[in-house]
Parts: C-alpha cells; structure tokens; sequence
C-alpha cells in the first residue's frame, strides 16, 4: 500500500482504527509509523494517518532580534535627544532671544536695559519686512543693535563708512546704512534701511 502523504496543519485528516480497518489490536493491528524530515519539519505517517508540524523557531528568533535592534535604536535616540537638550539648557529658545545675547555680547559691560527700545526697533524693522528711515535717539546703542542684527541673520549687511570700504557684497541683501552713506553702485539689495538720527530732522519735519 503506498504512502498517503497529504499535508495539513496541526490536524488529522484521516482516521485509523477498528472503525476505519476493522481491525484491532487482538487481530495483530500495528499503529502507525511516523518519520521525521528535520530539515523541514514535517512529521508524515506511513499509514493512514497524515499530520503536518510547522516549525518557525527560526523566523520567531529574526522577529524577536529586529524587535530588540529597534528597541537598542530607540534607547539611543532618546539617550541623544536628552543630551542635546542638556546641552541647549539656557540658550536662546527663540531668534529674538538669540539677536538679544548677540546685542549683549556685542554691547559687554556698556548693556542697558535702557537700550531695549533700540533693539526692538532694529529687530522690528527687519521682521516686518519695512523699508525706509528708522528714526531714532543718539547714544541709544543703535549700532549695537544692527551688528547684533548682522551676527544673527545672515542676510543683513550693516554698510558704515568703514565697512563700505572693503566693498562688501549687497546682493540679496537687507541692507542697513547710516544716513551719510550711499550705496554701491551695481548691487541689487532685497531692501534699505536708512538709519536716521531724530536729533537730525529739522523742527518741521518731526
């Protein structure tokens, strides 16, 4: 009688036995012979009874790896996110905060918090996008306040009569000038601002 070798999983497919043979033990019935294919896990029975074991150790081991190496990468970033934010700890959490600290270190010891109408001129007249004349007091630590406008944007250029000497590029430029200095010919700025002394506006212009 040749193999029946039909394959199922986890379940019999077919029966044996006094029911399905008439058979039983007293008449010499032998039970079933199993072989065992290790290279596939498959149990056949070389009688009437047909079962199938699927072993997947191995892909539950890969599952389980990918799962740890995800849970090592996920460790880590946490662990850098916690560093960088130890590192940031009491540095500028806005663009205004950090063109403030570049007035202070720029201003050292001659801050004053006198100064702050100043600053929040200069920094309004930049984020407004405005152009023109920025009217303001002398001594108000205005120059201060551009080249701490300058060290924070990159793309505002603080043009004096020495700076203008070494030609600086403009293009694309928010460029802010002291009312006595031109600018150069050939360069197309992306605006002007003109600072201008309110001590220097004549009584019928204020």
């Amino acid at each position: 009688m040749a193999d029946k070798r039909v394959s199922t999983r986890n379940s019999v497919m077919a029966g044996v036995g006094p029911n399905k043979t008439g058979y039983s033990l007293s008449d010499g019935y032998q039970a079933p012979k199993f072989s065992l294919e290790s290279q596939t896990g498959n149990i056949y029975a070389t009688g009437d009874v047909s079962i199938k074991v699927d072993v997947e150790v191995s892909e539950a081991i890969t599952g389980l790896k990918a799962l740890q190496r995800e849970a090592k990468a996920a460790t880590q970033a946490l662990a850098e996110l916690r560093e960088e934010q130890a590192k940031r700890k009491g540095a500028p959490s806005t663009v205004y905060e950090e063109y403030i600290e570049n007035v202070k270190r720029l201003a050292g010891d001659w801050y004053s918090e006198e100064f702050r109408l100043a600053n929040d001129i200069i920094y309004g007249a930049y984020s407004s996008g405005a152009e023109g004349d920025i009217y303001v007091g002398r001594a108000q630590g205005t120059s201060t306040s551009v080249r701490a406008l300058e060290a924070t944007f990159k793309d505002v250029v603080y043009l004096t009569r020495e700076s203008r000497r070494s030609a600086p590029d403009l293009n694309g430029k928010v460029v802010f000038v002291d009312q006595d200095v031109e600018i150069l010919r050939g360069h197309r700025i992306k605006r002007l601002l003109k600072i201008v002394s309110i001590e220097d506006v004549p009584s019928h212009d204020k």
